[in-house]
């Protein structure tokens, strides 16, 4: 006889594991509890495998036939909700493995109809989903409307709030940074007026408003803002919390304002509590690694942490979310431009080879990066008129992206290329501007995000 608190229970033993990262313990745990509800699924390295040729599932019909909760067999509300911890604790911790089981949780919570798991299964959707990027914003946008439709309706506060946030998260993975800190506002607001039991989802919201501010060079905001949310997780004791700004794009905000030490201990003081393994939150801490190195100029130890992690990179799955691939990217040609410990041509081949891939994206924002990354390659080459004119082509993507902070970067690099007056008055502008968003030293910042060869 099933027993349905004991399930329950290990249920939520489950989901506050892989909310820590624990995968070393939680995937065993769930592929038993996975199968006491008749799911049979390997939650191992052959998964990933398997996976690898089916990463976009199509979406199912949106439609469904509403049920009462009181309508419901219990047991197959209770399948629902452990496939919901599972799933959506895999989302920030191991994505590849969590969009292996969405499809399943969407289909549980359709073939139930019961309106609040619906809601939760499409919120799921909406972040896999957007992991796909720019080119599938349609289909993306398609379930975002559904879900939008049904929490009107349905009028549940706390649904409410994890809508907003998870429309918030699909948008900033698209590069749409100004509807995705709209979004993750509301739903930040919401969830901690009428949310319960929400920390964690408050905490995975809070780390991508951070980064929707980094993006949108509201840098002294995020200054601030960074601070704050880290004493608050300091004092809760939040260790998730405190990992999310430590690393990743928040923990940028120390190297804008000129505190390389202050980064360099707070990346310490997150590494202490990592999980074993290497996961999304490994990886976003070996992203702040590479950058504290690059804005202390030894790109030669940003270059090796990165070659170290890059198989891990690759076997996790993160380059197949574009977000992700497109920083990541990012991330080899800015080393590959600093790293002045390799041959000038090797360097500038790589950077130039990582520009074309950054064009080819198809999101803006990878477009305006791209140009910039193809400028510093043709200034290494000694081929400035070209490199002003990526420059402009740089400066309309960055725009349109809203990404003010890059923008300026492209605007100083261009300004000290043009020379004379002209050139130097728009690089001091671009340096004045710089520095009412929050960048201690201008020239720093360029450097670190758009390393220019020689």
């Amino acid at each position: 006889v099933q027993d349905d608190e004991a399930i329950d229970l290990e249920r939520l033993r489950i989901e506050a594991l892989l909310r820590r990262g624990r995968l070393d313990e939680a995937l065993p745990a769930a592929e038993q509890l996975l199968a006491q509800i008749g799911i049979r699924v390997g939650l191992g390295k052959s998964s990933r495998t398997k996976l690898s040729m089916q990463w976009i599932q199509k979406l199912r019909g949106l439609d469904y036939i509403e049920r009462d909760p009181t309508e419901v067999n219990p047991a197959d509300l209770l399948r629902i909700d452990v496939l919901y911890s599972v799933v959506s604790g895999l989302a920030f911790v191991d994505p590849v493995l969590g969009r292996m089981l969405q499809p399943e949780l969407l289909r549980a919570a359709f073939d139930c109809g019961e309106p609040i798991r619906v809601c939760l299964a499409l919120a799921q959707e909406l972040c896999y989903a957007a992991s796909a990027g720019t080119r599938s914003w349609p289909a993306i946008a398609a379930v975002g409307t559904r879900l939008k439709s049904i929490v009107a309706r349905i009028d549940h506060p706390h649904i409410r709030g994890l809508a907003d946030v998870s429309i918030g998260v699909a948008a900033y993975m698209g590069g749409r940074w100004r509807d995705a800190r709209g979004h993750l506002e509301a739903g930040i607001t919401t969830l901690r007026d009428h949310g319960a039991g929400v920390r964690w989802e408050m905490d995975v919201a809070e780390t991508y408003w951070l980064s929707t501010l980094y993006y949108l060079g509201e840098w002294r905001e995020l200054i601030r803002q960074g601070n704050i949310l880290l004493r608050d997780a300091i004092e809760r004791g939040d260790v998730v919390a405190q990992q999310g700004i430590r690393t990743g794009r928040p923990s940028l905000a120390w190297l804008l304002a000129g505190k390389a030490a202050e980064a360099r201990a707070q990346l310490d003081a997150a590494e202490q509590t990592l999980a074993p393994g290497f996961h999304l939150p490994k990886l976003l801490a070996v992203q702040a690694a590479c950058n504290i190195d690059l804005y202390c100029g030894d790109a030669a130890a940003a270059a090796r942490k990165l070659d170290e992690a890059w198989p891990n990179i690759e076997r996790i799955g993160a380059l197949r979310t574009q977000h992700l691939r497109i920083e990541l990217l990012l991330m080899r040609a800015r080393v590959a431009l600093a790293d002045s410990s390799r041959p000038l041509d090797d360097r500038l081949r790589q950077a130039r080879g990582v520009a074309d891939e950054l064009l080819k994206e198809g999101a803006p924002w990878a477009t305006g990066v791209g140009h910039l990354v193809r400028a510093a390659a043709l200034v290494g080459r000694g081929q400035h008129d070209q490199a002003v004119l990526a420059l402009l082509a740089a400066e309309d993507q960055l725009v349109g992206s809203d990404m003010i902070g890059w923008l300026h970067v492209a605007r100083l690099r261009r300004g000290l290329l043009e020379g004379g007056p002209g050139g130097t008055a728009r690089a001091e502008a671009a340096r004045d501007l710089l520095r009412d968003l929050g960048a201690a030293d201008p020239d720093a910042v360029a450097s670190l995000l758009v390393p220019w060869p020689g």
